[in-house]
């Protein structure tokens, strides 16, 4: 269960460094609700896998330019 948990924080670590490259406030983003996520603030996703998939995904498509 700690190597799980240790996985969770790394890819928490990953996720904050893709927002990071993408958004120019990543503090202010990751605190906003979007409506891409249902109106949820995006920091609230890195507290599960799905949440944190859902995320990543999110900063792929904004990276890609199809959503801001």
């Amino acid at each position: 269960m700690a190597t799980e948990l240790k996985e969770r924080v790394l890819s928490a670590e990953e996720l904050m460094a893709e927002v990071a490259e993408v958004v120019q406030s990543p503090e202010v983003w990751l605190d906003t609700p979007n409506a891409q996520l249902g109106g949820i603030m995006p920091r609230a996703m890195l507290e599960s896998a799905e949440g944190q998939e859902q995320l990543h995904n999110l900063v792929q498509m904004i990276k890609h330019g199809m959503f801001s």
